[in-house]
């Protein structure tokens, strides 16, 4: 102990701390020190339980010196390393792991996914006092941890530690796979479900049967079935995954090198990773970059440095001159990527964008974290990234019990032209159904309404009829000459109405603007998009009633009714209606 607290006795205890605000999980490092040097260890090793939820894992395989340590105000002016992460390490093996549990007494949440980010959410949410099942499709937790790290730099009893802290109060179901064993009906029998299922697509260019993927070969050595060595071996990359499986060939007694497009200094891999590697006696080979790989012989474009500012590593371009290095294996540690199969087979396929990526990181009930949204990231950020996004689920949460407390039997109210209904209208519907009740109406715009192009109101009406054929449809617009929605809500008692966040915006322009929020209430879907919100806290009036408003942060598809008489899209519309649309030569 005495020599942690010797690498630890540096630290100014900056006020406005450099090494906090670039943590992802904000860990207040000059707090940890000095609670350590005062041996005040209980107090800080609880502060890092709460904070990073996993710190038996985090304290030991967070790249530090890519974050706090490098901005850290000692090291740059004495170029000493503070190494608080010691301190991390020292409390994790003197205190037992033992998290404080309710009793589960919320609602059911499914976390597909036990690698950190699925961890860290069903932590928070058990906490919290949710259910909370955890579906992995390994026989142990940890995900990459488990299957992908090789024990050498990642002592596995951790995870059998963490685990043994768990699972008595999660429930973990094992050896079942999204889209195989876990269909999407499942999901569907839980309130909420988060999808950690991490980066499991290895990034591949050069497909030769002598070309490898480096998580197969991480995968083989954890399982001690890799049967490679005395070979003559090219790792390419310069990442985690790159150092780790050179690291683990060495050890099987091959020849070395790590080939990369770019110099060391500019690679993602830590220092100490490559020092590591270096202490191994394996070869870097710099600013070459694989063009093909036949026979044993690789071609290899030289490449040059590109400046990218000094905000950014260096870039780098061909040079048009080509190198050949022989190799037995070339190992391809490029990366990987999320599988979304299972998003494209369901409802969820319009959440991916043109490029393969996540556009949101909720949708209605569900919540993508960590890896799978954030694509490969260091694992403090998909720890904070679950965080993030855990919390923001029990707010929802709560706001939905503060709103279904306070509606009672009243009823909610969908207004809207409905010019057609289109399947964001319907998301929202189905959510109130789900969420917080079945006594909703549908409220269309009468054809006096100041609009231009509105079908007939009964036609649409019996357009949002063949998606719900049961639900109430509220005929007051088409009745009543146009007063504004302070005139029906008065005339029909205050039912709760609902407006998206994109409304907030124009609410002040509405007809009688103060009466209106200052006498009903009005359920806001924000989109997750919250710069919308920020009106509710500069205008005074809003200001004044906040608590008639009930923000509900969930994401719903970005489609209008305008969209679809702009382009006649089927995406927009149920298939019902657009087959009644069409057929009709509706617009």
């Amino acid at each position: 102990m005495e020599n942690i607290k010797k690498k630890v006795l540096g630290c100014f205890q900056c006020k406005n701390a450099f090494c906090k605000k670039v943590c992802p999980l904000h860990v207040d490092v000059p707090f940890v020190i000095k609670g350590f040097l005062e041996n005040k260890h209980k107090e800080v090793y609880e502060y890092l339980l709460e904070n990073n939820i996993i710190p038996n894992i985090c304290g030991i395989l967070c790249p530090k010196e890519m974050q706090c340590s490098k901005n850290c105000l000692y090291t740059k002016t004495k170029g000493e390393l503070i190494r608080n992460d010691l301190i991390e390490n020292y409390l994790n093996d003197k205190f037992e792991l033992n998290y404080d549990f309710p009793e589960a007494s919320k609602g059911r949440i499914v976390v597909v996914g036990a690698g950190p980010a699925g961890l860290t959410a069903a932590i928070i949410l058990r906490k919290y006092g949710f259910f909370v099942d955890v579906i992995e499709a390994q026989n142990k937790i940890g995900g990459l941890l488990q299957t992908h790290i090789p024990s050498f730099r990642f002592d596995k009893t951790k995870l059998d530690n963490l685990y043994n802290a768990l699972k008595d109060h999660i429930n973990f179901i094992f050896n079942t796979k999204l889209g195989i064993d876990l269909t999407y009906e499942d999901l569907l029998k839980y309130d909420y479900q988060i999808l950690a299922c991490g980066t499991t697509n290895p990034t591949r260019f050069c497909h030769d049967e002598n070309v490898l993927n480096a998580f197969d070969i991480l995968e083989k050595f954890n399982q001690n079935s890799l049967d490679i060595n005395n070979k003559k071996i090219g790792v390419l990359g310069c990442g985690n995954v790159a150092i780790d499986c050179a690291r683990v060939l060495k050890r099987l007694n091959n020849d070395v090198s790590i080939v990369y497009r770019r110099t060391i200094e500019n690679s993602p891999a830590t220092v100490s990773e490559i020092n590591e590697a270096k202490k191994d006696n394996i070869r870097f080979i710099e600013l070459k970059a694989l063009v093909e790989f036949k026979d044993g012989i690789g071609k290899f474009q030289k490449m040059k440095l590109v400046d990218n500012g000094p905000n950014e590593r260096a870039g780098f371009e061909k040079t048009n001159e080509f190198e050949y290095l022989e190799y037995d294996y070339l190992i391809e540690a490029y990366g990987s990527k999320p599988n979304y199969d299972f998003l494209k087979d369901q409802s969820w396929f319009k959440l991916i964008n043109d490029k393969g990526y996540l556009k949101t990181n909720s949708y209605l009930d569900t919540y993508f974290i960590g890896d799978y949204f954030l694509h490969p990231t260091t694992i403090v950020k998909a720890i904070s990234d679950a965080k993030e996004v855990s919390n923001q689920l029990i707010k929802n949460y709560e706001e939905l019990i503060r709103l279904k407390n306070d509606l009672k039997d009243n009823y909610v109210v969908l207004g809207g032209s409905f010019n057609p209904i289109t399947k964001a209208h319907q998301e929202i519907i189905d959510y109130v159904y789900q969420f917080i009740t079945s006594n909703i109406k549908i409220l269309p715009n009468g054809s006096n309404y100041p609009i231009k192009n509105l079908l007939p109101y009964d036609e649409r009406v019996k357009i949002i009829k063949l998606v719900y054929p049961d639900i109430e449809i509220d005929d007051y617009e088409t009745k009543q000459n146009f007063g504004g929605t302070v005139k029906y809500l008065e005339t029909r008692n205050h039912p709760f109405f609902i407006i998206g966040s994109d409304s907030l915006k124009d609410l002040p322009k509405w007809i009688e603007f103060e009466k209106l929020v200052s006498e009903n209430k009005f359920v806001v879907f924000t989109r997750a998009d919250e710069n919308n919100l920020s009106i509710l806290y500069q205008n005074e009036t809003l200001k004044k009633h906040l608590n008639n408003f009930y923000l509900i942060n969930v994401s719903v598809s970005n489609l209008s009714s305008t969209e679809y008489r702009n382009t006649k899209s089927s995406d927009v519309v149920d298939p019902r209606v657009y087959e009644y649309l069409m057929k009709n030569n509706l617009f």
